[in-house]
C-alpha cells in the first residue's frame, strides 16, 4: 500500500521550523496547502504544532499518520456483496488521490452514494464551510 498511498511522503516530510512564522510560510508556499482556507491554515500552525526546545514541531507523530494511510482498504473486491451499511464517500472533485483508489470498482460494485466537493484530496481544509454542511446534510438523511 505505501506504493499507492502519501505513507512515504509523510514520513519524509518536514515537520521542525524555528518559529510559527517560518512554518506558516513553509506551508503556505507548499503547493497541497494553496488552496487551504486562510483560517485552517492558521490553526493548522496555531494548533497543529508544539513548542519543542528545537522549535516548533508538528503536534502529530508523521509515523502515525503513515500507519493511518497504511490501512486504506485494498482489498476492495473481497467485500462485494458483504456490506450491509449506508456508505457515503465524499471527494474532492479534483482529487488526484481519489483516481488512484479506483473508485470506478466502488461504483460499479457497492451501494455506495459519492458526492463531490470541489477541491483536491485536502477538501475539507480548503472548503470547510461546505464540508461540514455536507456531513450534517447525509447524517440527517441516513
Amino acid at each position: 500500500m505505501d506504493r499507492f498511498s502519501p505513507a512515504r511522503m509523510t514520513i519524509n516530510r518536514r515537520n521542525l521550523w524555528a518559529s510559527k512564522e517560518e512554518a506558516l510560510e513553509h506551508f503556505r508556499a507548499k503547493a497541497k496547502f494553496a488552496a487551504f482556507d486562510t483560517d485552517i491554515l492558521n490553526d493548522y500552525i496555531e494548533y497543529g504544532t508544539a513548542q519543542t526546545a528545537e522549535g516548533f514541531r508538528l503536534s502529530f507523530d508523521p509515523l502515525i499518520e503513515a500507519a493511518i494511510y497504511l490501512t486504506i482498504p485494498h482489498t476492495l473486491p473481497l467485500l462485494k456483496g458483504k456490506l450491509s451499511v449506508p456508505i457515503t464517500y465524499i471527494g474532492g472533485s479534483h482529487s488526484r488521490e481519489a483516481k488512484l483508489a479506483r473508485l470506478g470498482f466502488m461504483q460499479n460494485n457497492f451501494a455506495i452514494d459519492f458526492r463531490y466537493i470541489d477541491g483536491t484530496h485536502l477538501f475539507p481544509f480548503e472548503k470547510p464551510r461546505e464540508t461540514a454542511e455536507t456531513i450534517i446534510s447525509i447524517a440527517a438523511s441516513k
